[in-house]
């Protein structure tokens, strides 16, 4: 082949290429003046097309990182979460990775190990089409007004994700990395909870922010009891105390390190009671109990700090019930002997 025609038609494959291009941001541009909406659909659906062989991947990566976040699609009826359209695109990643064979190794062996796992899956996934069937479906929560039984979207959605995370060749510290990028994010929830109750002027923010599901409960119950709640503020605790734990190994606390460690999550745990949810409280005792399980820490130095930590806790759980925030006093009652003083 002739150098001087194969430089030729290269230029000319760009020039079509560029052409291509240059086409698309005149009409993006029209449509951004003319309709901004649909240039953004228009745009999401090009990227979700070039976008597509990596569905897979971006599917099991933005679950992780934005499970326990605020953030969801803008504009989008029934205000979806992130991690709820991410699993929209493990269904097209799945069909891909096992179209192309990009799976990773040893696939086959997990899922013969985890057989029951996905076939428990499945089964749960048919007893909600058999509701769906028998009982009808409304979309009253996509906009329409059509009444009816619940239409299960999002357990259904979300039912793609063990099986991905069997496919796709995520390693140990990414998952970690992704894990603590979700633990930071959690913060979101506090914005969208004090925009909802405090701050009405920045509402447009809310079209990116998904407000907690209790919020307009406690703001009622705030204006009727007293007893000023935000539910964020468990999400958030519960993210930074799982952070502290990622970083830190639970023995630590009965090391010098706990001179930091044991105020720093005493602190954490304390901004969780203002939410005024017994969870906070119940989680924690189950998640140290599992941890001191699985990490062998029931040793007679481990113990004598485990019970001085314990004893500290209990002190200032019971000692100053009646002098905190009614929030904190409802989170605490979980707590035998401990009671709301209204």
């Amino acid at each position: 082949v002739n150098a001087g025609s194969l430089e030729g038609a290269l230029r000319l494959q760009k020039l079509l290429v560029f052409g291509i291009i240059m086409l698309l941001v005149l009409v993006l541009g029209y449509m951004l003046a003319d309709d901004a909406f649909f240039a953004a659909f228009a745009f999401g659906g090009l990227a979700w097309l070039v976008l597509m062989p990596y569905h897979a991947t971006l599917s099991v990566t933005c679950a992780v990182a934005t499970f326990s976040t605020a953030l969801i699609l803008p504009f989008f009826p029934g205000r979806p979460f992130i991690w709820e359209a991410a699993a929209l695109l493990g269904w097209t990643g799945c069909v891909l990775v096992f179209s192309f064979r990009q799976y990773r190794d040893k696939m086959w062996d997990s899922v013969f190990e985890h057989k029951w796992m996905l076939l428990g899956v499945a089964g749960y996934c048919g007893v909600l089409v058999f509701t769906m069937m028998e009982r009808g479906v409304g979309f009253r929560t996509m906009g329409g007004s059509q009444m009816g039984g619940r239409f299960y979207f999002q357990q259904l959605t979300c039912a793609i994700f063990p099986l991905l995370f069997m496919m796709v060749r995520l390693k140990e510290g990414q998952i970690r990395k992704l894990f603590i990028i979700q633990c930071v994010l959690s913060a979101t929830w506090v914005i969208s909870d004090v925009i909802y109750t405090n701050a009405p002027g920045l509402f447009n923010i809310l079209f990116f922010l998904e407000v907690p599901g209790d919020a307009r409960n406690f703001e009622m119950e705030r204006m009727k009891m007293g007893i000023n709640r935000y539910q964020s503020l468990a999400f958030v605790s519960i993210g930074f105390l799982w952070l502290l734990l990622i970083k830190n190994k639970l023995s630590d606390f009965v090391t010098s390190k706990g001179v930091w460690l044991v105020p720093v999550g005493l602190f954490i745990v304390g901004v969780g009671l203002l939410s005024g949810h017994r969870y906070t409280v119940a989680i924690l005792v189950l998640v140290m109990g599992f941890m001191i399980f699985t990490q062998r820490l029931i040793t007679m130095r481990n113990a004598a700090g485990g019970v001085l930590l314990l004893a500290l806790g209990l002190t200032i759980s019971y000692g100053f019930a009646e002098r905190m925030p009614l929030a904190a006093q409802r989170a605490l009652s979980a707590l035998p002997g401990i009671t709301v003083h209204r």
